[in-house]
């Protein structure tokens, strides 16, 4: 994503512990990884959830042109003809 190969990413990790220590910088880890992972798993939830609905969907629009022909067969239409206009 930005070129960033081996030994940058080296410098980068080295310069980050000496500025903030090990110790501290495990709990940075710890913090950051917290959010990154209700994330992950909100996505997952919202993944499984998105498959799930064109299923319902699909049997909810099916019930609902079953109602609207039981509803069309009670409806009764007056049928015009020539005697009764």
């Amino acid at each position: 994503m930005f070129d960033l190969g081996v030994p940058e990413l080296a410098v980068i990790d080295g310069a980050t512990a000496f500025l903030f220590g090990l110790k501290k910088l495990h709990e940075i880890g710890k913090n950051i990884g917290k959010p990154v992972k209700s994330f992950q798993q909100a996505a997952k939830e919202l993944e499984s959830e998105l498959k799930t609905e064109p299923e319902d969907f699909v049997a909810d629009s099916s019930s609902r042109v079953a109602m609207s022909k039981k509803e069309e067969d009670k409806t009764e239409v007056p049928s015009f003809s020539k005697e009764n206009v």
